[in-house]
């Protein structure tokens, strides 16, 4: 695709990241820090690509080896997958980014 049109913009793609429990998207550990994933632990996926200039990003959130959550830790998921899917309905021509910020905190819960 690349060598067809020589006017596409090329960009260096999103690495796909793991990142688990309190620890944000794109965490790069040193090669001395070693870490395992424990069942129970939050484990957050993320993909991107770059193409014709433009982002896609992708992510995805699971529980490690647990088929069902209870408890803060389903609750703390219950609220983001509000969060976004209220956001999501927001995104729109003309809407604005504050209406999509205020739409998410009001969908968070208070974490104690």
């Amino acid at each position: 695709m690349f060598t067809k049109n020589k006017t596409l913009e090329k960009g260096i793609a999103f690495p796909t990241c793991l990142s688990s429990n309190h620890l944000c998207g794109h965490f790069s550990p040193l090669k001395s820090e070693d870490s395992q994933l424990l069942s129970g632990d939050v484990l957050k996926i993320d993909l991107g690509v770059h193409i014709d200039g433009f982002v896609g990003l992708v992510a995805h959130t699971i529980i490690v080896g647990e088929k069902e959550i209870k408890g803060k830790k389903a609750d703390v998921v219950l609220a983001a997958y509000q969060a976004i899917q209220a956001s999501l309905r927001l995104l729109r021509p003309g809407n604005l980014n504050y209406q999509v910020k205020k739409i998410t905190e009001r969908s968070q819960i208070p974490l104690r």
